[in-house]
């Protein structure tokens, strides 16, 4: 009796420590009557309660409704989920009045570069705007930097991230530009060469890219996802990551913990998080409005879509490692470290590296 009702004491300590509802719940067990279904959660325990069935967020569509400009739902617009995102990565211990980004503002992609005098590439990631950071108590310094985010589930991305990020280059002397890529899918280095080019975290997880002018952050969800359940700290950028922050990242790894539906193609959480902030709870009843029909077109068209990329990555694979190896020689690295990234043949990167030269002269 004494070891039960430490357990249950237990349960109340820990899930009072993970400060919501969402970030405690994981895997739905087993659905019950009356719309109810009994979930784990983190703290050890079970947790009978109503449920909702959402979209996974990782499919671009899903991941651009949530951040789609003037998709506004419980007086929550995309532009405040943003800045709610953005902050609890960037700047997660800031106060009211502490320097954090006030204000965004949208860049169309496909179409906006960064300004006439302070980039070299055109914006094509899914969402892009520019922010405008300062402190309540000196507001006169603002910083402004331009941001775009992707997700993705598919290890082939970094390999488009990497070609990226070789185009849309800037100076020290410009606006900052941030990449922020949120990886989902299972890591397996021996399919990605191109991993070489990211700083690691303990686990080898792709962290921050080197580029010159360029700050990519990857936010490699699995392993960020296994650190919340396990109750350990987050840092990204130096910055311990508070509730909020976690909130996202949990949001957004949906397809590592919870539990989908087998009557659907959505996945499974409790119907209330009235303990989480506001913004994740507009995305969460974004998230659930979208209804399987609507989702299985998302699915259907990022399929056609990968079909179609993986053709192009198939045709255009020499183009695509020549322009990594220029962007990289660029950076002053040496022939050999070249080819083991590229694949490319030393000698093919020493002739390409003559005939830069040449025209350079």
């Amino acid at each position: 009796m004494f070891v039960k009702f430490l357990a249950i004491v237990l349960c109340v300590l820990n899930v009072y420590t993970t400060a919501s509802t969402f970030l405690d719940v994981l895997d739905c067990k087993q659905f019950t009557i009356n719309g109810n279904a009994i979930f784990n959660t983190i703290s050890h325990c079970e947790a009978n309660t109503q449920y909702r069935l959402i979209a996974d967020p990782s499919y671009d569509q899903t991941f651009k409704k949530l951040f789609t400009w003037n998709n506004a739902v419980d007086g929550i617009t995309g532009a405040d989920r943003i800045m709610s995102l953005l902050n609890s990565l960037f700047y997660p211990n800031a106060g009211e009045d502490d320097f954090m980004i006030r204000r965004v503002e949208h860049l169309p992609n496909e179409s906006t570069r960064f300004g006439a005098t302070n980039a070299l590439g055109m914006l094509r990631f899914d969402i892009a705007c520019r922010c405008s950071c300062w402190s309540n108590q000196a507001i006169e310094n603002i910083q402004i930097f331009d941001i775009e985010m992707q997700t993705c589930y598919e290890v082939s991305f970094i390999n488009r991230l990497i070609d990226y990020c070789s185009v849309l280059r800037t100076s020290n002397n410009y606006k900052r530009v941030v990449v922020l890529a949120f990886l989902n899918y299972t890591r397996n280095d021996a399919q990605n060469y191109s991993l070489n080019l990211f700083y690691k975290n303990e686990n080898g997880d792709p962290v921050k890219k080197f580029e010159n002018g360029i700050d990519t952050y990857c936010i490699y969800l699995p392993s960020l996802m296994d650190d919340i359940i396990n109750q350990r700290q987050i840092i990204i950028d130096g910055n311990v990551i508070g509730n909020i922050g976690k909130e996202w990242i949990k949001l957004l790894s949906l397809r590592h913990w919870a539990t989908k539906a087998c009557y659907s193609t959505k996945y499974t959480v409790p119907a209330s998080a009235n303990d989480s902030d506001t913004a994740i709870q507009s995305a969460l009843n974004i998230l659930s409005s979208i209804n399987d029909d609507e989702l299985m077109s998302y699915i259907q068209q990022e399929k056609s879509a990968n079909g179609m990329l993986d053709g192009a990555r198939e045709d255009g694979a020499q183009q695509c490692a020549t322009r990594i190896a220029i962007a990289l020689m660029a950076q002053g690295y040496g022939n050999e470290f070249i080819s083991s990234i590229t694949n490319l043949d030393p000698q093919y990167i020493e002739n390409l590296k003559l005939q830069i030269d040449n025209n350079n002269t």
